[in-house]
């Protein structure tokens, strides 16, 4: 099966404290077979189509026991997958066609100051 993408935002509703929701949806994804790459508004997730929407199912069922929770999810098999060959240029995703692609992980200073009910 081929790489997809997929970038996800999760937006618990009506609870206390939002983060931890959050916080136990991202590990629920990252006990999958995915590369997950959290950011400050979303993460994404790469891997085969069966194994992301299965863990996107199951991250969502998690978070929806804890309450209330609206999760975006946008998803793509045409979208460069990080380090993986691009067979219609023939070169590696970060150097297709004339855009320079970088992918760089959120970093503990990233999240400082951010408010907390936007992140996704």
């Amino acid at each position: 099966m081929n790489a997809i993408t997929a970038q996800v935002s999760v937006y618990p509703l009506r609870q206390e404290s939002l983060a931890p929701v959050i916080s136990e949806t991202l590990q629920v994804l990252r006990e999958s077979a995915l590369e997950v790459e959290p950011d400050t508004m979303s993460t994404l997730l790469v891997g085969d189509e069966i194994t992301i929407f299965s863990a996107l199912q199951q991250a969502f069922h998690h978070a929806a026991e804890r309450g209330q929770v609206v999760m975006v999810v946008t998803s793509s098999n045409a979208c460069p997958v990080p380090g993986k060959r691009d067979e219609s240029f023939g070169k590696t995703s970060e150097q297709t066609k004339d855009t320079l692609i970088t992918y760089e992980p959120a970093t503990p200073a990233a999240w400082e100051g951010t408010d907390t009910r936007l992140l996704g």
